[in-house]
């Protein structure tokens, strides 16, 4: 599944059905300019994503690329010097309880930023490669080698979730004539069970016994509506759900809109430029919260804040359509299509959470793939093949 144009329309749409359901107090009846602006996104995006589904069927190389692969010990090492750097590895220190579960980790200033997000972008790759050719196995080694690295050592939760998230898209995509009813049960019966068992941990986490949910329920503003016969353990994944749209419209129904045109500038810059470039903007709003203490908004929060409706369609006329247009650069470059494809589809689908255009650790993953295909020259052997580029873009 890497048509990110299907994906926006499929998780928006679950979205919205959820905050619907009204299981929790913090969902209010949605604003009328909202619902008629998803509905309008929602039926685009599908309408383009079916004209356009040929462009995001999955390709595996047709040869194994040059020093494929080489550059993983290098990876490793210099995340190594991180951790000397830090004097700790998050996780182990975690684990060990010489730091809070809910710390952040930084490496050394900016080199961190770049060497983490080329992880994110360098894992897909890896994948890639074993996807296209299953028989060396060494690829998915060093997938998991990179993860274990660049994310699960640096304890970066959402790290983890994002690459495993681009990860499902290349696997669906690249078996999707071989999927099949029971491995569709199979994944459907998978979600739920991961999604009790994130409930759970929630409650352990918070320090109470794992079926306790007094807390949670507390927090979420959980009301009398909640089903009997589902478990309040899905309340972590149904708040986590339904949080950021319901301060999205709270907001809107509240009209806290400034009109700042620099500000609106600032939601297309990723985060670790914009702390230098425009620091009054940078990680500053002034939205409200429907709720004391779920207070993460959508994507599109920032883009109403600064530009009211005006700057919500700029911002998925952008986060959509530039993106295609970046897509088409890739092309270039066929090695690298897929997995800057993938990276692609996690800006758009965490965008229910965040704006992941200014999160540099989801957009700027990206910009390996794109300098690849702009800038660098490969030797004969590298370049997509003509016939090959002719089907691309068909």
């Amino acid at each position: 599944m890497l048509n990110y144009f299907y994906l926006y329309s499929i998780v928006w749409s679950i979205i919205i059905f959820l905050h619907s359901l009204g299981w929790s107090d913090i969902c209010k009846p949605m604003d009328t300019r909202l619902s008629l602006f998803f509905i309008s996104t929602i039926l685009l995006s599908m309408f383009f994503g079916y004209v356009r589904k040929e462009r995001f069927y999955f390709r595996k190389l047709e040869y194994l690329p040059k020093n494929a692969g080489k550059f993983t010990s290098v990876f490793v090492a210099l995340i190594i010097f991180e951790f000397i750097y830090a004097k700790q590895i998050p996780l182990f220190a975690i684990l060990s309880g010489s730091a809070g579960y809910t710390q952040t980790f930084s490496g050394i200033p900016t080199y961190h930023v770049f060497l983490v997000c080329f992880g994110k972008f360098y894992t897909q790759y890896l994948l890639y490669l074993f996807l296209s050719f299953p028989k060396h196995k060494e690829f998915i080694v060093q997938y998991f080698l990179v993860l274990l690295f660049g994310e699960i050592l640096w304890f970066s939760r959402m790290g983890v979730m994002i690459c495993l998230f681009m990860s499902a898209c290349m696997i669906m995509s690249a078996y999707r004539k071989k999927i099949k009813t029971k491995h569709i049960v199979f994944v459907f019966i998978s979600c739920i069970l991961i999604i009790y068992l994130f409930g759970l941990v929630g409650n352990i986490r918070s320090g109470y016994n794992a079926t306790n949910n007094n807390m949670i329920s507390q927090f979420a503003s959980i009301n009398h509506k909640w089903p009997s016969w589902l478990p309040k353990e899905f309340i972590w994944g149904y708040s986590y759900c339904i949080a950021p749209i319901a301060n999205l419209n709270y907001n809107i129904s509240a009209n806290f809109s400034t009109g700042d045109p620099i500000g609106m500038l600032s939601v297309f810059i990723p985060d670790f430029i914009a702390k230098r470039v425009l620091p009054e903007y940078s990680g500053i709003t002034h939205l409200k919260s429907a709720s004391t203490t779920m207070t993460v908004i959508a994507g599109y929060g920032n883009a109403y804040e600064y530009g009211g409706f005006l700057g919500m369609i700029i911002f998925y006329l952008w986060s959509m359509f530039g993106l295609y247009i970046v897509m088409r650069l890739f092309l270039k470059r066929q090695r690298f299509f897929i997995p800057g494809l993938a990276t692609i589809t996690s800006i758009i689908v965490f965008m229910i959470y965040t704006n992941t255009l200014w999160f540099s650790a989801v957009s700027f993953p990206l910009t390996f793939p794109i300098l690849n295909s702009l800038v660098i020259n490969y030797p004969k052997g590298y370049t997509i093949h003509s016939n090959l580029k002719r089907k691309l873009v068909k």
